[in-house]
């Protein structure tokens, strides 16, 4: 039966999958490779139009989305690649605190890292600084997480300002660091 989006049930995939022999297995598996590769091409199919399939076979739709998702994300990764060697990053820095504690930090391209935290005694009422910061990520940081493409390094970094708490305060700086002004 003809399905032209590739999604039939997969009962029907199961149950015909105890039938093959061994070369239809190894033709199906060429088919679906085939429309994967015309799916991570985005600007022709050339195997559909070489003959190597005729897009009407079970699973070929799926296995060009497939291609066509993974095409996406390999852009994105690339772009994402690109910009941090190129431009401005910001990084995020949790670990320990009561309960945890959260410093963040912005570099230009290729520059070190500036680390920020909002510091104070009574939360709500915390300001955003530089001192302690870099040790805190240094000595307690749990997991950081890096190149977080941004705009403006500095407004990341920016200090003296109140924050509610460690991670407000984070999240604001992430987000000032996509203004360019």
């Amino acid at each position: 039966e003809w399905d032209p989006t590739g999604l039939a049930s997969w009962s029907d995939h199961w149950e015909a999958l105890g039938s093959w022999t061994g070369d239809e297995l190894g033709e199906s598996l060429g088919l679906g490779a085939m429309a994967t590769a015309d799916g991570f091409i985005p600007f022709s199919d050339p195997f559909k139009e070489s003959g190597g399939y005729s897009g009407c076979e079970d699973g070929v739709g799926f296995s060009k989305g497939a291609g066509q998702v993974a095409f996406g994300a390999t852009v994105a990764a690339t772009g994402v690649g690109l910009w941090n060697q190129l431009g401005p990053t910001a990084s995020v820095a949790v670990g320990s605190g009561s309960p945890f504690h959260v410093a963040y930090g912005s570099a230009s391209a290729g520059g070190a890292t500036t680390w920020v935290h909002a510091s104070g005694r009574v939360l709500g009422s915390l300001r955003v600084t530089t001192s302690g910061a870099a040790d805190y990520v240094a000595l307690s940081a749990r997991a950081t997480l890096t190149g977080i493409p941004i705009l403006n390094a500095a407004n990341v970094v920016a200090t003296g300002h109140r924050a509610a708490t460690c991670a407000t305060a984070a999240a604001g700086g992430i987000a000032r660091g996509w203004k360019f002004w």
